[in-house]
């Protein structure tokens, strides 16, 4: 089993534009005490820095959001990040499972990593990553601060029983019902071209076959760019994240369900009810997930060499606007600032998805213990664990997370009246499509320890200040003028209003447990288990794709029949009752420390 067993449940909480946080009350919360107000330091971690030796670390990351050259990075969050610390990162920015396969059978892992959940025990049994409870003590200041519940979290449940700290979860954002937020839908959901919707008259759409039909009239209105090349209706991708993250994570997001346990068998409500069997109900996230790309391809919206193309292939077309329409917000980024450069000011994609009558919005992803799939280590490589661990409380400490998100205080961001405040360079830089490449702007999102809305006590604003209103409605005046139709079109102040607002505080939807709810879920499971699970993790994936290639309906339901029944006689249902057993266990440890 590899890391896409926890990626459709903690994915958004990671990579979202925003992360959301209501109606939730933590044992003993409030907001942990800063280590330094931004700024404060930064005289003497330059001054620090230039005492030491240089040394460069070789990174294993998360998969970063855009197409970044591997290497020693040079942009400036990386420069700056080199200029305090001495330090410099060599990475390998297009991690696959293949690789990471080979250097864990090797033993030749890079100084320092982020792991995944499902490969923390044998890490620590093959003594590949080493203990940090003296290095954090002694150089993790900053999270031991600000990350205290992600520490015991980490000792009781991903030490293999020992008691100590192997992993530094990343993505720390502690319960605060005081945070006022908007839908996670910032990250999944209907992505289309806005000026080509507004040409079909604003269409409503209700349902997955309306959103088809929609991009179908498009692309019979426009079937090449403004500069003559192909469109296509969608170009997704289904190697990196896997078949699974395809098929599960937009039917899931409007449906208000996420899948959990090894392969995925599981499926349920955001809070944990209403569990089934993933692969044998009929009406699965999964299923529907698989229908919907069908029926994409039969309308002729697909990309021929969306079954075979890298991530990367997928993201090239979408950042050159060869592409309709996404289920995710990412590879369409940077497209609105790309045809602003062509000189096509008021063309371009929605900033948010456009609303679906009766979705199930996600509007909280609690993580106060972080988000185990992608945890900080040390491996027994490391030149330099002391100074590794410095580097890694950097990615702890208010003022790297700040930096991380925003650029270099001083010329992307400035304290003003005890507020930070965006620049008028950085509005201008952010314009870009390249802006991550060129100006590391979020370049380093995934992997930093606190969340996005992680509060700042010193200035009581988010940490990612473009999940402020006031800077997201001055950042509308630097983007393409497509952007600021949409919010005017509904009647909002800035894109982020345009998603409805929560229907039911406390229902079974408006808040996503299960990615906190997996994190206590085993991470070391019996030897059949997990082979099981591997044999029918790689059944499915290839399965999969050919049901969506069915040539007609007859042939669909046929391949669909077929990978029930074979799913079943490779053990599928034991696989179930397994992990759904594990699964009630682990949503009892989850309400011990948040109550839902």
């Amino acid at each position: 089993m590899n890391r896409k067993r926890f990626l459709n449940t903690l994915f958004a909480s990671v990579v979202a534009i925003s992360m959301l946080i209501t109606g939730c009350t933590q044992k003993n919360s409030k907001p942990p005490e800063v280590s330094a107000t931004p700024g404060e330091n930064a005289a003497e971690e330059n001054t620090a820095a230039a005492a030491k030796e240089p040394i460069t670390f070789s990174i294993w990351p998360v998969m970063f959001a855009n197409n970044i050259p591997s290497g020693i990075q040079e942009d400036p969050v990386a420069k700056d990040i080199e200029a305090k610390l001495g330090i410099k990162m060599n990475i390998d920015t297009h991690p696959t499972d293949e690789k990471w396969k080979a250097l864990m059978a090797s033993g030749d892992l890079p100084d320092i990593i982020l792991a995944p959940a499902t490969d923390m025990v044998t890490l620590i049994k093959s003594g590949q990553v080493i203990p940090l409870d003296e290095l954090v003590d002694k150089y993790g200041g900053d999270i031991k601060q600000n990350a205290s519940e992600m520490l015991k979290y980490s000792q009781k449940y991903l030490s293999n029983n020992t008691g100590d700290t192997y992993f530094l979860s990343s993505g720390v954002e502690p319960v605060n019902p005081a945070i006022t937020q908007t839908p996670w839908g910032l990250l999944v959901g209907p992505y289309l071209r806005w000026d080509y919707y507004k040409e079909l008259n604003y269409p409503e759409i209700k349902n997955f076959d309306d959103y088809i039909n929609v991009v179908a009239d498009m692309l019979q209105k426009h079937p090449t760019n403004e500069e003559g090349k192909k469109n296509f209706g969608f170009s997704p991708w289904f190697d990196a994240q896997g078949v699974l993250f395809q098929t599960n994570t937009f039917t899931g997001y409007v449906l208000g369900k996420e899948g959990s346990g090894g392969a995925l068998v599981l499926e349920s409500n955001r809070d944990g009810s209403d569990v089934r069997n993933m692969y044998t109900t009929e009406d699965s996230i999964m299923w529907q997930g698989v229908e919907f790309w069908y029926k994409v391809k039969q309308k002729g919206l697909m990309d021929p060499d969306a079954f075979t193309q890298k991530n990367e292939n997928a993201q090239q077309k979408a950042n050159t606007n060869q592409v309709l329409a996404s289920v995710f917000s990412w590879p369409l980024a940077p497209t609105n600032g790309y045809l602003k450069g062509l000189g096509h000011d008021g063309k371009g994609f929605t900033p948010v998805p456009i609303p679906m009558i009766d979705a199930k919005y996600a509007y909280s992803i609690p993580t106060p213990t972080g988000l185990n799939g992608r945890s900080w280590a040390i491996t027994k490589n490391a030149k330099n664990p002391e100074r590794a661990m410095e580097l890694i409380n950097y990615f702890f400490s208010i003022n790297g997370a700040m930096t991380i998100y925003n650029g270099v205080e001083g010329t992307d961001w400035v304290l003003e009246n005890g507020k930070a405040v965006l620049t008028e360079k950085f509005r201008q830089n952010n314009g870009d499509p390249d802006a991550a490449v060129k100006y590391g702007y979020n370049k380093y999102q995934n992997d930093v320890g606190l969340g996005p809305n992680f509060i700042n006590p010193a200035t009581n604003q988010k940490l990612n200040l473009l999940n402020e209103k006031e800077e997201e409605k001055l950042a509308l005046a630097s983007k393409n003028a497509v952007e600021a139709d949409f919010v005017q079109y509904y009647g909002k102040e800035v894109a982020s209003e345009v998603l409805p607002k929560n229907r039911v505080s406390g229902d079974a939807f408006s808040t996503s447990m299960t990615g906190f709810i997996n994190s206590f879920m085993p991470i070391e499971v019996p030897t059949d288990i997990k082979r099981q699970e591997g044999a029918l993790t790689a059944y499915i994936e290839k399965q999969l794709l050919k049901v969506m290639l069915a040539k007609d309906d007859n042939e669909f339901k046929a391949l669909k029949q077929q990978t029930i029944d074979q799913a079943k006689k490779m053990g599928v249902e034991a696989l179930y009752d397994y992990y759904s057993g594990e699964f009630a266990k682990a949503l009892v440890q989850a309400k011990e420390i948040i109550k839902f």
